[in-house]
């Protein structure tokens, strides 16, 4: 997810989400005397899925990528004592 501020200071929001079962490594780099970040992804191989999630706030993106992927199961409480008493 990135946030940027407008010349207005108004924020705008979007998210991406690449999808790959190979290994990947994504690099997020800000180049000496730059002030713009650049994002590299490298990939082994497969085929790449990108999502591209527009906000406009970060709490809409959140929203448009659990919707994406789902929201994650809650633990069952017995499981918890398990842990515990163990």
């Amino acid at each position: 997810m990135e946030h940027r501020l407008d010349a207005s200071g108004k924020g705008q929001s979007h998210g991406v989400f690449l999808m790959n079962s190979n290994g990947m490594d994504v690099l997020l780099v800000t180049p000496p005397n730059s002030t713009v970040s650049l994002i590299q992804y490298r990939v082994i191989g497969g085929v790449l899925d990108f999502y591209v999630v527009a906000g406009p706030e970060p709490k809409a993106v959140i929203e448009q990528y659990s919707e994406l992927l789902g929201k994650p199961l809650w633990t069952p409480t017995w499981a918890f004592g398990f842990h515990l008493c163990r």
